[in-house]
């Protein structure tokens, strides 16, 4: 399982990438997808996002940086993959509940630093 880091450029992204993270936690920064829509109809419709570098599709990010912009506070979306729709892999609700501490500890570290 590894950490997804989506966010737009600038002081909040450098500090979750920041040289010698104490937690070495593995970690991918890229774009993700804000979409109401997590589970589309077709099958195949991950890989025309793929073709672009998304990485992973959430629901939440967009509305959380359209209200950052509207109050003028920075923001950070940090996902754990738990669902692949490449390979059809899926996370357990009781995995979710007991392996998602590395995502929390990273927010939670990034926070302390800003």
């Amino acid at each position: 399982m590894s950490v997804h880091i989506g966010a737009p450029a600038g002081v909040v992204a450098e500090t979750v990438l920041m040289p010698g993270d104490p937690l070495r936690v593995r970690f991918i920064a890229g774009n993700i997808l804000s979409s109401d829509t997590f589970y589309h109809d077709n099958p195949d419709h991950w890989k025309k996002w793929a073709e672009y570098g998304v990485l992973a599709v959430e629901m939440e990010s967009a509305a959380l940086y359209t209200l950052a912009a509207k109050y003028g506070v920075r923001a950070l979306t940090v996902c754990t993959v738990s669902d692949n729709l490449a390979t059809g892999e899926f996370t357990s609700s009781e995995e979710k509940e007991k392996s998602f501490t590395d995502m929390m500890d990273l927010a939670l570290e990034t926070a302390l630093h800003l």
